[in-house]
């Protein structure tokens, strides 16, 4: 399957460009001696959150609660990464500006209802600024690591 989109105004922040920079950088780091072949474990963040269970389903994109189709279109992604056959970790901070609690839990029993597997955690943020939970390790971290343990990722040495 070929990954290369012609890149045009367009496709620059396409979610079909974004997919393909994904596999791109996906391709490069299978090539490197200290990565791993397979599997590949991915992480995101806000945008790239979605798009890691987009790409590991196979289908990409994202818009924010402010645009009035956003359930009906995040929906149709995560019932795309839905397909992805193995455990996922979803992390949200509460009072995140842009995506509510409401919206994000949403989303994940969509992911679900699509067979989807997961576990969804939500945290309080110092500062009130939910967005910026990927700054807060100590609030997600042993979550993380028994995830980690739970689907048998090693660090490679």
């Amino acid at each position: 399957m070929s990954t290369a989109v012609k890149v045009t105004p367009a496709t620059r922040s396409s979610p079909c460009r974004a997919l393909t920079d994904i596999a791109a950088a996906v391709e490069v780091l299978r090539q490197r001696p200290d990565v791993a072949r397979q599997p590949i474990l991915m992480a995101g963040v806000s945008r790239g959150g979605i798009l890691s269970i987009a790409y590991a389903g196979m289908l990409g994109g994202w818009v924010s609660e402010g645009c009035r189709n956003a359930s009906e279109i995040n929906g149709t992604l995560f019932k795309r990464g839905g397909m992805f056959p193995h455990p996922t970790l979803w992390l949200y901070g509460n009072h995140d500006p842009f995506y509510s609690l409401d919206h994000s839990r949403a989303n994940f029993a969509t992911f679900q209802a699509a067979g989807g597997k997961g576990s969804f955690f939500d945290f309080e943020v110092p500062g009130g600024n939910g967005h910026m939970v990927m700054f807060s390790p100590p609030l997600w971290t042993d979550h993380v690591d028994r995830y980690l343990d739970s689907i048998g990722a090693v660090a490679k040495q």
